[in-house]
């Protein structure tokens, strides 16, 4: 296995610690399966384009879910919520 050492700027590094985390998952372990899943799709759409997210277009994708975890929070719902559950959530948003 390659040792490889990136710079990640520190908002990146507490998204990826917390989706990780949530799934029960070392950072290591889910930025192997990050990058795999990441240079496949490259690979099978077209190598020559570089359509990254933006963090305004990240924080878009978030906001109705974590809008929804306000109102839960702030109506007596909340509760701990497994990974799978909120990442249906996530992805329904």
């Amino acid at each position: 296995m390659t040792k490889v050492m990136i710079e990640v700027p520190d908002n990146l590094h507490r998204l990826v610690k917390t989706v990780a985390s949530a799934k029960g998952e070392t950072m290591k372990h889910f930025m192997l399966r990050a990058l795999e899943f990441l240079a496949k799709q490259e690979a099978n759409i077209n190598t020559n384009t570089s359509d990254n997210i933006n963090e305004a277009e990240a924080d878009n994708l978030l906001k109705p879910y974590l809008s929804k975890l306000i109102d839960d929070i702030s109506s007596g719902k909340e509760g701990l919520v497994d990974s799978k559950t909120f990442f249906d959530e996530l992805t329904k948003s």
